[in-house]
């Protein structure tokens, strides 16, 4: 069953028709969105999945998180407006590292590039939030404010893309259910052996792979009112070969599994999508039919990057990355696209002077009671010793 207003939490069933209605759950007001993820899952049992996570940990308001420092992010800030209950669930995009109200969230250390300056000076592995919950109460007509780091990427570092996987991830996040279905497995490599076939036996990155295999299922109708698969049968393969339709639960459990099967680490989230963007209020509205479950692939150094199997919903277009003019004199300054400061003074700059906070909102960290701008300054400077491990 899909989750509806306030009913995300650690278990995902596949089920039959949608139980969501058309009314409005949040505003966001920010300079761009695409998906408000609510939670994370991992282990799929052939019917449901599961947010096995289970290390709980306790931030106050205006902490820095400790997340990754992954490479090819934005900062993006967002200021949620709740018109209906949420169950205090944050919403955000991925990954949310700064919030103005004190939170607990389900926490996996993860193997990383680095570690952002958090507001202790702790040099701690990594965090990786599988779900985020306010500890205090949110009720309707109340407002938070997060600041995420968004992924701006290009199909270019993706395909360049390091294999070498940390173990925790090929642990956690290859699993597939006992007796798994091979009919789903040959379906995967079949697609990718007749994509791929002209250019074997060079073998194709995990990025044009899950490229292939997103296109493909955007193929199959989309139809939220489907029966649910009987008792005895596969749901996966009730949805792919069976009825051949479906709604998103079974489109990004369908590209997670076959992803898996072709050994690349991925895992099915869920949340809302983007919702109606008003230009001239320039807040997106949030509705519960926009509650969505997509596909998130992980790449070494980039993290987790989203995909959008679902048939219906747009398209998710990035940079080629191959436009750059190589001639250009930043580029051959910095042909990687990576900001690194060149020296101590640059980087105290920029720690200083952060380009997100001429983003937030004057008021940010009035709801948990933090200091506004001037406390975020204060923070990033004792934090000057442990920005990037």
């Amino acid at each position: 069953m899909r989750p509806t207003t306030a009913a995300f939490g650690d278990t995902l069933r596949l089920g039959g028709e949608r139980n969501v209605g058309d009314n409005t759950i949040f505003t966001a007001y920010t300079t761009r969105g695409r998906y408000w993820r609510a939670v994370v899952f991992d282990t799929f049992d052939g019917r449901s999945w599961q947010n096995t996570t289970e290390q709980e940990e306790r931030f106050e308001e205006d902490s820095i998180l400790p997340v990754a420092n992954w490479l090819m992010r934005e900062p993006v800030t967002q200021t949620i407006t709740l018109l209906s209950p949420t169950g205090n669930v944050i919403f955000g995009a991925p990954d949310v590292y700064l919030a103005n109200v004190p939170i607990e969230g389900q926490v996996q250390p993860v193997q990383a590039t680095g570690l952002l300056a958090t507001s202790d000076g702790s040099s701690a592995l990594p965090y990786e939030f599988t779900f985020m919950r306010s500890r205090r109460t949110l009720d309707p007509g109340m407002s938070y404010s997060v600041v995420s780091l968004q992924t701006v990427v290009t199909e270019k570092a993706l395909r360049e893309a390091s294999t070498d996987y940390p173990a925790t991830i090929r642990e956690r996040y290859l699993q597939l259910p006992e007796n798994f279905s091979s009919a789903i497995a040959a379906l995967a490599q079949e697609m990718i052996a007749d994509r791929f076939a002209a250019t074997a036996p060079e073998q194709p990155t995990p990025y044009d792979q899950a490229k292939v295999i997103e296109q493909y299922l955007r193929t199959i109708e989309y139809d939220d009112a489907i029966p649910a698969p009987p008792p005895d049968q596969d749901p996966i393969e009730y949805f792919l070969f069976d009825i051949k339709r479906g709604y998103c639960d079974y489109y990004a459990t369908a590209m997670v599994l076959m992803l898996r099967s072709l050994g690349i680490p991925s895992r099915a989230v869920s949340g809302y999508a983007e919702g109606l963007y008003s230009e001239e209020d320039g807040f997106y509205s949030v509705r519960e039919v926009d509650a969505h479950t997509w596909v998130e692939v992980y790449f070494p150094d980039y993290g987790w990057i989203e995909f959008e199997p679902t048939a219906g919903e747009t398209s998710l277009q990035r940079p080629s990355g191959e436009e750059v003019d190589r001639g250009d004199e930043n580029f051959q300054d910095n042909p990687s696209g990576v900001n690194e400061p060149s020296s101590p003074e640059d980087l105290q700059d920029e720690l200083m002077n952060p380009p997100f906070l001429e983003d937030l909102p004057q008021d940010f960290g009035s709801i948990g009671g933090g200091g506004g701008l001037a406390s975020w300054s204060w923070q990033l400077w004792a934090a000057l010793t442990v920005v990037l491990l």
